[in-house]
């Protein structure tokens, strides 16, 4: 989700939160340690309790403390993260990130992809928003072998003569991942239907179904 919205805290990439009890709760105390240059932690305090939550209470403490840590440390990006943990509140497990974006004269189309919960299948949904009359529509969600497939599979979109093409990435590396699909990946506009934006848990029972 944050490298999607081209979030960054600066030259590392990957954050690991150690929760203590030793801290107040809730305090946010950054690092400069990291075994690696491209790792940092972050120390995050929680209530001596912590143990006795139910699983689904120390999820949503440890979203929550996620996103504190996060604001902490990039406090000129309290908007976006604000969204961020909207969305994330609203959809759970299956939100979904925003892949790639074509913009044409009569649509906006929208390539996402979710991460899914342990042994649960990942899709790539695709959206088409009508620039005249704002209608959004919506193709088959496309069941992916692996999230990270999303990535080599969708490299740049074209709209051609009313078909939406998927572009994969050029290179050997990305042809090991994607070898097993059709590429590029043809989705005729006909195959879009008219319906809102659905909660993409929601969209994956849809697409079990089918």
């Amino acid at each position: 989700m944050l490298h999607a919205e081209d979030f960054s805290v600066g030259t590392y990439d990957h954050i690991y939160i150690a929760f203590s009890p030793a801290l107040p709760d809730g305090r946010v105390v950054p690092t400069d340690f990291g075994l690696e240059w491209w790792q940092r932690y972050v120390a995050y305090g929680i209530p001596t309790d912590f143990k006795s939550l139910t699983d689904d209470q120390k999820n949503r403490r440890i979203q929550s403390a996620t996103f504190e840590v996060l604001n902490a440390l990039r406090p000129d990006e309290k908007q976006l993260l604000e969204s961020l943990h909207e969305r994330l509140g609203n959809y759970g497990e299956r939100t979904r990130i925003l892949r790639a974006i074509k913009d044409t004269k009569a649509y906006r189309f929208e390539v996402w992809f979710d991460v899914p919960p342990w042994r649960e299948p990942a899709y790539l949904y695709v959206v088409a928003r009508e620039n005249s009359s704002g209608q959004v529509l919506e193709a088959p969600p496309l069941l992916l072998k692996d999230y990270e497939d999303a990535f080599p599979l969708v490299s740049t979109i074209s709209f051609t003569k009313g078909i939406l093409n998927l572009n994969p990435r050029k290179s050997f590396r990305a042809g090991l991942s994607v070898n097993s699909y059709p590429t590029p990946i043809q989705i005729p506009l006909s195959e879009f239907a008219a319906q809102p934006i659905i909660p993409p848990d929601l969209a994956h029972k849809a697409a079990q179904g089918r």
